[in-house]
């Protein structure tokens, strides 16, 4: 069961992760130069920035676990185990479109 490996998780994690990053500096940058007075006296929290962004993606991985496990645990592959032979076609669109964003 393609759902079952490592490697899978962690690519979920590696491509979502770092483009949820990527967005979230674009935004302090774009908050930066719309409101710099704002920006130079506030309290920055990056600690509390990665673990919002660690949860999120969390999240998204359950989803995608709950998904390959309940839902398309009958399907089997021939060649490597890709994200949608893991956790389906709707969830690989979605995972291969938010690295895109960036």
């Amino acid at each position: 069961m393609c759902a079952s490996e490592v490697s899978n998780a962690l690519w979920v994690i590696g491509s979502q992760w770092a483009a949820l990053i990527t967005l979230i500096l674009g935004f302090e940058r774009f908050v930066a130069v719309k409101w710099p007075i704002y920006y130079m006296n506030a309290k920055k929290n990056y600690t509390r920035i990665l673990l919002i962004s660690l949860m999120a993606i969390l999240i998204s991985l359950t989803i995608a676990l709950c998904l390959g496990f309940f839902i398309g645990s009958e399907k089997s592959v021939d060649w490597a185990c890709s994200i949608s032979s893991a956790y389906g076609h709707t969830y690989s669109s979605d995972a291969y479109a938010l690295p895109e964003c960036k």
